[in-house]
């Protein structure tokens, strides 16, 4: 449900184009979106950093726009082929598949 509110909110996705969407798409859309809020979360942390900057004592060291930047999840690593398979496999059984 959150990927429809956030795609009907910000894209103006209609419901029957939602359901349409294959992971891919999907996919690219999330990025989309991430990459619009990390530049305006960016451009906010330059207003903060310049005007820390303005009133900081001089002998500290000046604040920089990653200073200001919330916090983003690490980056996840690269999952092994036997973890896939795995996936896969709890994916089918879930699914009511049979081996």
């Amino acid at each position: 449900m959150t990927y429809w509110a956030l795609l009907k909110y910000h894209f103006g996705i209609t419901d029957d184009d939602f359901w349409k969407l294959d992971p891919a798409k999907l996919n690219t859309l999330l990025d989309r979106y991430n990459t619009e809020e990390e530049i305006k979360d960016r451009r906010t942390a330059l207003i903060c950093a310049v005007l820390a900057n303005c009133h900081r004592d001089p002998q500290k060291k000046a604040f920089t726009v990653d200073d200001f930047m919330p916090t983003r999840k690490e980056e996840t690593r690269k999952q092994t082929q036997e973890e896939q398979l795995q996936m896969l496999q709890l994916w089918d059984a879930a699914l009511g598949g049979k081996k």
